[in-house]
Order: structure tokens, then C-alpha cells, then sequence
């Protein structure tokens, strides 16, 4: 006869021992204080924090437990010098009832309800722009504007740009990240890769000639993108949706020849890399992140296509109706013969509404 099982009902006064509730959440976390953990992951047994105290919070470890601080009170522990840039604190602030982490260098919210961390502080103000200009570090904006006949794009290849609102993005000119991503080696036959270990990032095309002893370079590939690979529309919104906001630019072509070729047949650059993050997204602009064409010489040799950059937008409110396009390079139909040259893969877009 099987045993007879039942439930337990906590009484709605009830007060629990420490190890009950741990039973109870299956082990989830402490709640008898803060059980820290070395690198190793094994617990360090010689620290201890109990759940509210102020007086000594604990240094670089990995953590199981629960920290309850207001902001204000973690930094006075900073002002103090009790957290330092070489701690991580992990704490639950009951005034808002969020999860933060205090960074080393600032406070971070990583959980609750409220995602409006996610648009910046707006630091940099409203900024209407009326002129062409590029951006090649985070811009953190109240509202922008980019006005029509106006281009927006970066100087330096492989950067990412990145503009965060905390009011309204609207995009009435052009972003302009062609051929913004990962560019040739010049001193190699192989694409330069995406990212490393990015999973997202598009490869670039494998380079041709029609010389039998040199079969062109390679294309440029992150992780699980290789030689003209696309990227996954839907993985780029999933990898949103999870905040990992690491964007990847696109992998170059490979080269057809290298420097003894006196560069003949250079692969394309990928496209490049944007990531806007506005509590309103708007406009009827033009969106551009594709990959260069390869580079045709003499009918000998073609470079392969760069791959298609991303595009990545998070907002509460979306109303933008103009282009957004991602597509990898190409390359000349009127290769020689032997190996043929290949395009980029396709980057992707994706929109999510928070």
C-alpha cells in the first residue's frame, strides 16, 4: 500500500525557521543572511553578511543569498569606501521593491517590472541633428531627432552604434552603417570574423579566382555563422528579449588575392551594427546596414561579399514606417572560372516592444 502523502499549509501568521523556508523554496537562496562563494564556487564559510547589516559588505565572490538595501544606503557604503571597484553586490531595495547590482562603478537595476533603466539617464539631452555627423560612442539622449536629407553613421568599423532615449527616437534621414562592419585583412586571403563568440554576427563570402593554386580567402563568420551565413531574424529577437545587447557587426568577405596581388579582388566589409533603445520609436527614414559588394579585377579575381550588419531597436511605443535593410554583399557574375567567389549572408532586424 502506497504511503499516504500530504501537504503542508503555512498558517497565514505563521513564523518559519530559516531551514523551512529554504525547504520550501527548494533551496532557491538562504534567507538566514548571505552565504558567499569563491571563484570555484565553493563556500567560503569564514564570510558572513547577515540580511540588512551595514556595516560589512563583501568583496569579489559569487553570491547565494539576499542583500535588502536602499540605493541611498549602498551608496553611503561606497562614500564610506566599504564597496569598492572591486566589489559586486547583488541587493533588493524595499522602497521599490527592484533588484540591483552594484557594478564596481554604479548602481544597476537587473530586475522588476520598471524597464525604464533600459533608455539611459538622457545625459547627452534633446539633440536635433541637422547636419551629418557620426557617432562613435554611446549616445544617451532625452529625445532625438535625425531630420531628413540628414546621415547618421561612424567613424571607426566594427563599432557598434548604440542611441538610447528616454523620451523619442525619430529617424526622418538616413543611418547609413554600410559596409561599417568588419573589414579585410589586407595582409591575408581570409575575411576578418564577426565578433568572438557572438552567435549572430553574418559571414562574409569566400573569395574566388580562377587560378587553380590560390583558391581565395575564406568569408568572415561568428560562431555559428560561417562563409556567407545569414543571420536568424527571430535569434536576434530572442537575444533582445533576453537583454543581451551585445550587437554584432557583419564578417568580411574573403579575399580573391593578398598583398603579393597587389590587393586585386578584396573581399567586402560587413555591415555594421545599431542598437536603439527609446521609450518611443518613430519616423520614416531609411535604416542601411548591408555589406560591400566584392571587388572585381580583370576577370582573375573576385572578392566575396561582406555580410549583413544588424539592427536592433527595443521601445514601448513603435510607429516607425521607414526601411530598415540588412542584406550581405555581392559579388560579379563575370568571374573567372575555377572557384567561384561567394556573397555575404543576409544580417537581420528586430523590433521589440517592451
Amino acid at each position: 500500500m502506497a504511503k499516504k502523502t500530504s501537504s503542508k499549509i503555512f498558517g497565514k501568521y505563521e513564523i518559519l525557521t530559516s531551514p523551512a523556508l529554504n525547504q520550501k523554496f527548494e533551496d532557491m537562496g538562504p534567507v538566514n543572511g548571505l552565504q558567499p562563494y569563491n571563484s570555484n564556487h565553493v563556500m567560503d564559510e569564514s564570510m558572513t553578511l547577515p540580511i540588512g547589516s551595514k556595516s560589512t559588505p563583501f568583496g569579489d565572490v559569487f553570491c547565494k543569498g539576499l542583500n535588502v538595501y536602499t540605493q541611498a544606503e549602498v551608496l553611503a557604503l561606497v562614500t564610506a569606501g566599504k564597496l569598492t571597484s572591486s566589489d559586486r553586490m547583488l541587493f533588493i531595495d524595499p522602497s521599490t521593491a527592484d533588484l540591483y547590482l552594484w557594478t564596481g562603478t554604479q548602481i544597476k537595476q537587473v530586475g522588476g517590472d520598471n524597464m525604464d533603466y533600459l533608455f539611459g539617464d538622457g545625459s547627452d539631452g534633446d539633440v536635433t541633428l541637422v547636419a551629418n555627423a557620426n557617432y562613435d560612442v554611446p549616445k544617451q539622449f532625452t529625445n532625438f531627432t535625425l531630420n531628413s536629407g540628414v546621415t547618421l553613421s561612424i567613424t571607426n568599423n566594427a563599432t557598434p552604434l548604440i542611441i538610447r532615449c528616454t523620451g523619442t527616437c525619430t529617424i526622418n534621414g538616413t543611418i547609413n552603417l554600410d559596409g561599417k562592419g568588419f573589414i579585410h585583412p589586407d595582409s591575408s586571403t581570409e575575411g576578418a570574423d564577426g565578433i568572438n563568440n557572438s552567435i549572430y554576427g553574418a559571414g562574409g563570402g569566400s573569395g574566388g579566382t580562377n587560378n587553380s593554386e590560390s583558391a581565395g580567402g575564406r568569408g568572415g563568420y561568428s560562431a555559428q555563422c560561417h562563409e556567407g551565413g545569414s543571420v536568424n531574424a527571430h535569434s536576434l529577437y530572442m537575444q533582445l528579449l533576453s537583454l543581451n545587447l551585445d550587437i554584432s557587426c557583419g564578417g568580411s568577405g574573403g579575399n580573391a588575392g593578398s598583398m603579393q596581388n597587389n590587393n586585386k579582388g578584396l573581399g567586402g566589409s560587413g555591415g555594421g551594427a545599431l542598437l536603439i533603445i527609446a521609450k518611443s520609436f518613430k519616423g520614416s527614414g531609411t535604416i542601411t546596414a548591408k555589406g560591400e559588394d566584392g571587388v572585381f579585377y580583370s576577370g582573375r579575381y573576385c572578392g566575396g561579399g561582406g555580410g549583413g550588419g544588424q539592427v536592433g531597436v527595443i521601445t514601448s511605443d513603435n510607429t516607425f514606417s521607414g526601411t530598415i535593410t540588412t542584406t550581405g554583399g555581392q559579388v560579379s557574375s563575370t568571374a573567372g572560372g575555377g572557384i567561384k567567389p561567394q556573397a555575404g549572408g543576409d544580417g537581420a532586424y528586430a523590433i521589440l516592444k517592451i
